[in-house]
């Protein structure tokens, strides 16, 4: 049996939402991770000329795509932006989690069947 905040897409972004911190970065490992082992699949002699991602990983993948907005919004991870202004980008789990939707989206925007297209040049600041 699934958790609700699992099936329901309201409960998730309100689940997404109200993690702490900590949950924040933990799931984001877990996100990451994931992105780590789906190009596994599609490295190497044959997995490189892979045109469509398996149903497997596309379910994944973006399932952590959409996970990463609602915790982009996370009101603990939006005050971390106000409260630590000293702090890098590589020290905010804001940007980290900012920095993986683009890998994530890089990644599948390479696939046919993903759905994601990525437009170079637009919106990049120098």
């Amino acid at each position: 049996m699934t958790d609700a905040h699992e099936s329901d897409p309201v409960d998730r972004y309100e689940y997404l939402r109200g993690l702490s911190l900590e949950e924040a970065e933990a799931h984001l490992a877990e996100l990451t991770a994931g992105l780590t082992e789906a190009e596994k699949h599609y490295t190497g002699p044959i997995g490189s000329l892979r045109r469509k991602l398996n149903d497997e990983d596309l379910e994944q993948l973006g399932a952590a795509l959409g996970d990463l907005l609602p915790m982009s919004t996370n009101p603990l991870v939006q005050q971390e932006l106000i409260d630590h202004p000293e702090l890098g980008p590589e020290d905010l789990l804001f940007y980290s989690i900012a920095s993986a939707a683009w890998d994530i989206s890089g990644f599948m925007s390479r696939f046919k069947n993903s759905g994601v297209t990525l437009f170079s040049g637009v919106g990049i600041i120098d």
